[in-house]
C-alpha cells in the first residue's frame, strides 16, 4: 500500500472536517486495545483494530486523554495510539504550519479508522503498515494538514 493511498482517505476526511467538534455534544471515549495476540508478520492478518464507532462519527473531546505510551508529543507526554496501534512515531509537522495544536476531537474516517482532530484542523493518527521490505506490519503516525484555500 503507497503513502498516497494511504494519505488520500485523509485528504477527504480533512475537506469533511473544517472545524473544531461542538463541546456540547462531548462523550466518553477510549481508543481501542491491540489485537492480542498482536501478530506483525502475516500479511494476510491485518493487525489495525476498526472504530466500533460507525464511519462519519465525530466525539467532542472535553478531556483529551493521556498514556505512558502511544503517539509522542513535543511536551513530553504521550497521546493514546489509535487503531489497535500500542505505540507509534511522533507527530512529523513542518516548522512552518506553528506547533501541533491541542486535540479536540475524535473523527472516524469511511474506512473506520480514528483520526485526532486538532483546533486548527489538522488531523492526526496511527495505523500499522505493511513494509514488505521487512515482511511486516509497522505502525506510523500521520499527521494531515488541510492545503490553503
Amino acid at each position: 500500500m503507497t503513502l498516497a493511498r494511504l494519505l488520500l482517505p485523509a485528504a477527504l476526511l480533512l475537506a469533511a472536517c473544517s472545524s473544531a467538534p461542538d463541546p456540547e455534544e462531548s462523550v466518553q471515549w477510549r481508543p481501542v486495545a491491540p489485537r492480542s495476540p498482536l501478530v506483525l508478520d502475516d500479511q494476510n492478518n491485518s493487525p489495525n483494530v476498526p472504530s466500533p464507532l460507525p464511519p462519519g462519527t465525530r466525539i467532542a473531546l472535553v478531556d483529551v486523554p493521556r498514556s505512558n505510551a502511544g503517539i509522542p508529543l513535543p511536551d513530553g507526554t504521550f497521546l493514546p495510539a489509535l487503531n489497535g496501534v500500542p505505540r507509534s512515531g511522533k507527530i512529523d509537522r513542518p516548522p512552518q504550519h506553528g506547533p501541533i495544536q491541542p486535540v479536540v476531537g475524535i473523527v472516524v474516517d469511511d474506512a473506520r479508522n480514528e483520526w485526532y482532530e486538532h483546533q486548527d484542523g489538522s488531523m492526526t493518527t496511527s495505523r500499522f503498515v505493511w513494509n514488505k521490505n521487512r515482511s511486516r506490519w509497522e505502525p506510523i503516525t500521520l499527521h494531515a494538514i488541510a492545503a490553503p484555500k
